[in-house]
């Protein structure tokens, strides 16, 4: 017969292992990565949508908000040009300057549509 003190050590064992795989499998578990859509998709208030319908940004006005000389850092995503002049220094984050269209980059980035939804919408980008 199996001495309780052995039977009680290696029940210990075994759940202190399961809990440590456990915590583990959680903390360090692999991300899902967002569709591109998904990275897109932004609920857009009623107010937003006003802002964006009163300020309309081409290529050449976005280009003059690059957070430089004292001016505001405005980039567009999809169609919707967003503030970051608080986050981003002099018109810069991560090697990429603010008064352009960064769609692409942002696709190409970890971010996803919860970073959108804490920038503040400024206007409606379109191309020429």
């Amino acid at each position: 017969m199996i001495n309780r003190k052995v039977f009680g050590k290696a029940l210990f064992i075994i759940v202190a292992l399961i809990l440590i795989f456990t915590v583990g499998y959680y903390i360090f578990k692999p991300k899902t990565e967002e569709s591109e859509a998904e990275k897109l998709n932004r609920v857009i208030s009623s107010e937003e949508q006003l802002i964006m319908a009163e300020n309309v940004f081409s290529k050449e006005k976005l280009a003059q908000y690059n957070g430089k000389n004292g001016m505001e850092a405005y980039i567009a995503i999809n169609g919707i040009v967003y503030d970051v002049s608080k986050k981003w220094k002099n018109g810069q984050h991560h090697g990429l300057e603010a008064g352009k269209d960064l769609t692409k980059e942002f696709l190409e980035s970890p971010h996803g549509h919860k970073t959108l939804g804490k920038l503040k919408i400024v206007g409606q980008y379109q191309e020429e």
